[in-house]
């Protein structure tokens, strides 16, 4: 078996897993290739393309974007997206970047879209030490305003936020949540109120009370919604990391997608 034939093996068996994750996750996921400046693959029926035949935005490229995001926050996408092909940090520590930006839905019984604000994932793919790819994953978000460009490291502790105005990137330790916050949020979305949470974790309404309102400020958001979908977004849910040794260095192996 030639190395050609191997890598398109390698590349399709890629499309596949993409097209299973897609299958189970309610999110859109999409890849761009950084270097040609195309879509290399859109999940099928993606809330992502608008009501577009994702065969458009497969051949639009780049220009694709101009259709479905926001007027108004097309350049601040821009400047957000010109960011991360900048970075010049340490792409050892790099685990994912992150943004909010306003979608054009649009619906049959409507003459004018509808914006629909999303949060969107970007994992950087690298070849040879170089971007290429970046997988990305779009769902919706109860986030005020677009913007909100973050680099989080995957040592699950730190993160960076980029300044637009001075064009920096900032650090800043994750304020994580606590186990008893985490139950909080897990036994809210099951629709539990206050005093249902209460009276499962043994405690007060009053105790139980002040603890959301603690954990609304540490997040910045107004509402239980809010507080899990922020906390899920940015995988504050899940497990402690394993903390690598020191001078232990990941390396993503290289895909190539071909079509």
């Amino acid at each position: 078996m030639d190395t050609e034939r191997s890598k398109k093996q390698l590349d399709a068996a890629f499309i596949r897993h993409l097209d299973l994750m897609a299958s189970i996750t309610t999110e859109s996921i999409y890849v761009l290739d950084v270097v040609q400046e195309q879509f290399c693959y859109i999940s099928p029926h993606a809330p992502f393309l608008c009501g577009h035949p994702a065969e458009e935005a497969m051949s639009s490229g780049y220009d694709f974007f101009r259709k479905i995001i926001y007027p108004e926050d097309l350049p601040l996408w821009q400047n957000m997206y010109d960011a991360i092909l900048r970075y010049d940090g340490d792409q050892s520590k790099v685990d994912f970047f992150c943004c909010t930006f306003r979608l054009q839905q649009r619906y049959s019984f409507l003459e004018d879209p509808l914006p629909q604000m999303v949060f969107q994932r970007m994992k950087p793919i690298r070849e040879d030490d170089e971007l290429r790819y970046l997988l990305c994953s779009v769902s919706g978000s109860v986030v005020k305003k677009a913007g909100n460009l973050c680099l989080y490291h995957n040592d699950g502790l730190t993160f960076e936020e980029y300044q637009i105005l001075s064009s920096r990137w900032m650090q800043s330790t994750i304020r994580r949540l606590t186990g008893r916050e985490k139950a909080i949020l897990m036994l809210a979305q099951q629709g539990k109120i206050a005093k249902e949470i209460a009276d499962l974790l043994g405690s007060t309404y009053k105790t139980v009370d002040k603890q959301i309102t603690g954990m609304y400020e540490k997040l910045n958001v107004h509402s239980m919604l809010g507080a899990y979908t922020y906390a899920s977004n940015r995988f504050m849910l899940r497990g402690k990391k394993k903390q690598k040794k020191v001078g232990a260095n990941l390396r993503v192996r290289p895909i190539r997608v071909v079509f």
